[in-house]
């Protein structure tokens, strides 16, 4: 295929509440990495941004665990705007990326984490 008929897309995965203008650090670069990826003109890009995390990790981390397990308990009844900081499993995450990355609609677009789960259940 020619240059301009090759057919790009991107899927990267990024935190809720991401934004360049936070005053935390962390969120602050995780902003601006989705402006910059946002302005690489890919002409398709999907930007998943899922709560905390919920799968098997090699290594422990005590915080994260104690967040899930409490998530776990409460999950079920995070409805309306509380349903987008309810814990999203690994693998759902992975099938909302192969769901976006087949629609490959022109655009940046940004999916939430409640989309992320409708997406990838």
């Amino acid at each position: 295929m020619g240059g301009s008929q090759r057919r790009c897309r991107l899927r990267h995965h990024q935190l809720l509440s991401a934004d360049a203008h936070a005053k935390s650090v962390y969120l602050r670069t995780k902003g601006e990495m989705e402006e910059g990826v946002a302005r690489a003109g890919v002409p398709s890009t999907y930007i998943l941004r899922p709560s905390l995390l919920d799968g098997e990790r090699e290594d422990f981390r005590l915080a994260e665990e104690v967040g899930n397990r409490a998530l776990r308990l409460i999950n079920p009844i995070m409805f309306g705007p509380l349903r987008r900081y309810r814990s999203v499993r690994t693998q759902t995450v992975s099938a909302a990326m192969l769901a976006c990355g087949e629609r490959g609609e022109p655009g940046v677009h940004i999916i939430e984490s409640e989309v992320v789960q409708d997406l990838g259940s």
